[in-house]
């Protein structure tokens, strides 16, 4: 939710705010925990976009870009590399210049409190609808390609982008700077500036609605979906077995299957600390245990790259094979170089017996 706190906190599901953030104080050569976070977003952000670019190259092109979940798992990179653009951004300001960014003027207050929960929305549900496909996936193997289509992924994809835009947009407008004080104090916030002249409970249930649609529905869709995805590849295991088979039944299938439902898992882990925290407490800027589950929570948009390759057979293949082909290009190996030195004797060897044989032909003795 967009906050009135001060300090460091965190929109869950997505984009963090540093609201009335103050220059990192390193004066006693320490540093606190929110210059630690911010040190952290910024290492994990950077390394999140270029996993992030990685995972669009790859699941955009052959051979994942004719399956239906390579079009989510881009989707999803789309979303987290914006999340991690905009983290990027944000902390970089904070440590350099020593002020939160959403402070500088209404128009950044207004897009980061808009796009916290925009990003978090699409994140959030784009994970619970690769966990669905999956799920059909494994259940009804058979009709997968008439039930789950590369139009309908399609399709659904633009209607989560149009409903949300809907959804959350009146963050542009409700969204402003204002000026709170605290202990003799005067502070400049980012928040729920406007009410519009709307009971302030209303606006309390809107809120709590849209921190269950971020976290809570999807968990409690993921977390079953994964339950029974995981029993029926066991019960098809055991049936394959028994049949002295294997190697059959689409193996691939359950490689994307683990690798999908890894992603799906570290999801739910990494992201219910600082919900379960932030549901019972609230924001808390500058306290410790806020900063720690909103570090955890910080690495899900980033460390997908990872899970990718570490649990995806076929991706990791093609992302070595793209490697290779790029050493080889300004580092060839030592059997490219004997490849070329036996194509080149070879094609010496042939030269020669041509000169030969034109030299020994019945024509040429005559002439002699």
């Amino acid at each position: 939710m967009v906050t009135e706190d001060m300090g460091l906190t965190a929109n869950n599901g997505s984009v963090l705010q540093l609201n009335n953030a103050t220059t990192p104080n390193t004066e006693l050569g320490e540093l606190d925990h929110m210059t630690i976070a911010a040190y952290f977003a910024i290492a994990i952000a950077t390394f999140g976009i270029f996993g992030n670019i990685t995972i669009i190259k790859f699941m955009a092109s052959k051979p994942f870009s004719g399956m239906a979940h390579s079009i989510l798992c881009v989707a999803l990179a789309i979303v987290d590399l914006s999340y991690n653009i905009v983290v990027l951004t944000q902390f970089a300001v904070f440590l350099v210049f020593g002020i939160s960014i959403d402070l500088v003027n209404r128009g950044i207050c207004k897009f980061l409190s808009f796009s916290s929960f925009y990003i978090g929305h699409l994140d959030s549900w784009l994970v619970t609808a690769l966990t669905l496909e999956r799920l059909i996936a494994v259940t009804r193997p058979l009709q997968i390609a008439t039930i789950v289509t590369k139009f309908q992924i399609k399709l659904g994809i633009f209607c989560l982008l149009v409903v949300y835009l809907l959804f959350d947009g009146e963050l542009l407008f409700r969204a402003d700077l204002t000026t709170v004080s605290y202990e003799e104090m005067t502070f400049k916030l980012c928040g729920d500036a406007h009410d519009f002249g709307l009971p302030k409970r209303l606006w309390v249930i809107k809120d709590i609605m849209m921190e269950t649609l971020i976290t809570f529905v999807p968990m409690a869709i993921i977390i079953p979906s994964n339950i029974v995805i995981l029993v029926k590849l066991y019960q098809q295991k055991k049936v394959r077995e028994r049949l002295g088979a294997q190697n059959s039944n689409q193996p691939g299938t359950g490689k994307t299957t683990a690798m999908i439902i890894c992603m799906t898992t570290a999801f739910v882990l990494l992201l219910a600390p600082y919900s379960i925290y932030y549901f019972l407490f609230g924001n808390h800027g500058n306290d410790p245990v806020a900063t720690a589950t909103f570090i955890i929570g910080s690495t899900n948009p980033s460390i997908n790259f990872v899970l990718y390759f570490v649990s995806g057979q076929q991706f990791r293949q093609e992302v070595l094979s793209w490697i290779k082909s790029k050493c080889s290009c300004f580092c060839p190996t030592e059997q490219t170089a004997s490849v070329s030195t036996g194509v080149q004797s070879r094609a010496t060897s042939s030269i020669n017996m041509s000169i030969s044989t034109i030299s020994n032909s019945p024509g040429n003795i005559n002439k002699a």
